[in-house]
């Protein structure tokens, strides 16, 4: 299942890259280079932006389905209980 861990794993790349984009003025020397760069950085600021996002939705939702395992174990255990007293 695609989870946090995985956001992570998938911005430590894009990390790493954040230096190499910041040396992009020597190669902007070349138009055609250059005009790469730029698209390359906005994908990137996209991309960047968008896993926030999913990481966000991602804790969210572990947070829901961790108050729901609670409360399927406290109904069990209610359960088990009404079943002792029978």
């Amino acid at each position: 299942m695609f989870g946090v861990d995985d956001i992570r794993e998938i911005q430590a790349p894009m990390m790493e890259m954040e230096p190499i984009l910041k040396k992009a003025a020597a190669l902007r020397a070349d138009s055609e280079v250059g005009e790469q760069i730029d698209e390359y950085k906005s994908q990137l600021r996209e991309l960047k932006t968008t896993l926030e996002q999913v990481e966000i939705m991602l804790i969210a939702r572990r947070a829901s389905l961790e108050a729901c395992r609670s409360q399927l174990a406290a109904a069990s255990l209610w359960v088990a209980a009404c079943q002792r007293t029978r």
